[in-house]
Formats: C-alpha cells, structure tokens, sequence
C-alpha cells in the first residue's frame, strides 16, 4: 500500500510492533502483536488495537475516532510485510474482533487487491472452508502469505 503510515517501533523479534494514532481525540498507543498458533508451526495469529496501560494488554474492542482509519490500516499492512520478511514461510491469520472490523478489513484487501496480490496468497474462511479470496464473498476470517 502506498498510502501514508505511521512509524513503527519494532521489537527484537519483530514479532510486536508499536505506534502512536494521532488526532482530534489525542494521541493513542497502538500494538500490533503476532503470537504463534501453536509450537510448531509458521502460523501465527495477528492482533491489533489500542494498548491498555492498566491491563497491559491489547484492547481490540476500542474504537479511537481519530479520523486515521487509512493510515493505521497501512501501518498494519506494513508491520505484515515486515513480519513475513524476518519470518519467511509464515501464514498469518488475521480476523476481526467484530464482523463490522472483519467487513473493514475485507474491504480494504479488495481496495489494494492490486499490490497485496503481487506480494501474497490470501484465503478466506467462510463456515470453516478456506478458499482463494474473491470478490462478492463475505469471509470471516483471512490467511496471509508470503509469496
């Protein structure tokens, strides 16, 4: 995605990943988080939301309404690419907290369907069948990789 982003603060691993959304409701820490599915396996399950200090976990449930909706889903974007680059071979398998976000991200794959189909393959689940990703078909679920 060529769009504009933010800047990415990355851990050792590059398996985590941070950054600040900024706008008219004030600065708020994002993380982007990519946790293994099991041992041993390259799956790996992406997180994303809003970093709750008291909790000290990720809050995927917060909605910021910060106006940067394009710009994080970028960041996101990048923190994959990256992620896949230190990783080769990893699957990553990313869904929404609610079928509203899920229906976002699926909007913003069509939308770039043009650059994310030269980098990766991406299927879609849908009443727990994985197939390629088409146009027309509401999935819940989405497995990137690296091509």
């Amino acid at each position: 995605m060529h769009q504009e982003r933010y800047d990415l603060i990355a851990d050792e691993s590059s398996h985590r990943f941070e950054f600040i959304s900024d706008g008219p409701y004030g600065k708020k820490k994002k993380v982007i988080l990519f946790r293994p599915l099991s041992n041993d396996s390259n799956y790996y399950s992406l997180s994303f939301g809003d970093w709750d200090h008291e909790k000290q976990t990720i809050d995927d449930t917060a909605v910021s309404n910060n106006g940067d909706t394009l710009k994080i889903l970028s960041t996101v974007a990048f923190a994959v690419q990256s992620f896949v680059v230190h990783h080769a071979g990893s699957v990553i398998l990313a869904t929404g907290s609610t079928a509203a976000r899920t229906r976002l991200y699926q909007m913003n794959i069509l939308k770039y369907w043009k650059e994310i189909s030269i980098r990766f393959v991406v299927r879609g689940s849908r009443k727990n069948k994985w197939t390629s990703f088409k146009k027309g078909v509401n999935y819940d679920a989405f497995l990137l990789f690296h091509k």
